[in-house]
């Protein structure tokens, strides 16, 4: 019990302040729940349920990081992967299906489900390797 409380305060411990993360998400608990848990950590946020929405914020300069859902809706997120590596910007591909297409390389993968203290972590250690 008692590493399961220290690994939890840690996770407050993480400041995104000043940066801002991109969730491409169709199942909106999902999407409330990584944002809740990015905002606490003074994270700013944007959310896309759909390939095309998610394309359109893509383009914003200030985007540092990315979570992914490879499947939104009827799409895949395959498009969205692409114009983030053309942008440089690094993305977690946060999924339930075990494969990620060849050539869709994600700085990581977390699992679904996954704790917001692992997505809170990949997203600091994504940051970290670009400042």
């Amino acid at each position: 019990m008692e590493t399961a409380i220290l690994r939890e305060s840690r996770a407050m411990n993480i400041d995104l302040s000043g940066h801002t993360i991109l969730i491409a998400e169709n199942e909106p608990l999902i999407a409330m729940e990584i944002a809740d848990a990015l905002q606490s950590a003074r994270a700013s946020v944007r959310t896309a349920a759909t390939v095309h929405d998610a394309l359109q914020l893509a383009e914003d300069p200030a985007i540092s990081v990315a979570i992914i859902d490879m499947a939104l809706g009827r799409e895949t997120a395959l498009a969205l992967c692409s114009r983030l590596a053309q942008r440089g910007v690094p993305f977690v591909i946060y999924t339930g299906y075990p494969h990620i297409p060849a050539g869709y390389e994600p700085a990581a993968v977390l699992q679904k489900p996954a704790h917001p203290t692992a997505i809170l972590r990949a997203v600091a250690a994504l940051i970290s390797k670009i400042l």
